[in-house]
């Protein structure tokens, strides 16, 4: 996501595996949802703040988990703030 922030252009993607799902009994130690999401809030925040751009960062996130495959997807604006919830775009069952 760093070197993400460095790029200019209007609209920048991410497109990354995570254990996403906050679902109890998704993952052993729960997901990663909301670390994750503060955490690249915070860098594109940090990164606006000393050299502010109107742009827009999107985030696929894939995830396999009970033989479920999930893309999910967020959106935040130039300042960090989220513009769109994190939600499931896709999924589809592997066996």
């Amino acid at each position: 996501m760093r070197k993400l922030c460095c790029l200019s252009a209007p609209l920048k993607v991410l497109i990354t595996c995570a254990e996403w799902s906050d679902i109890p009994g998704d993952w052993k130690n729960g997901g990663y949802k909301e670390l994750l999401t503060n955490r690249w809030s915070e860098m594109i925040s940090a990164h606006n703040s000393i050299w502010p751009q109107p742009a827009l960062t999107g985030v696929l996130i894939a995830e396999a988990v009970n033989e479920r495959l999930r893309y999910y997807s967020i959106l935040f604006g130039p300042n960090g703030s989220i513009e769109k919830e994190s939600e499931i775009i896709f999924e589809i069952k592997l066996r």
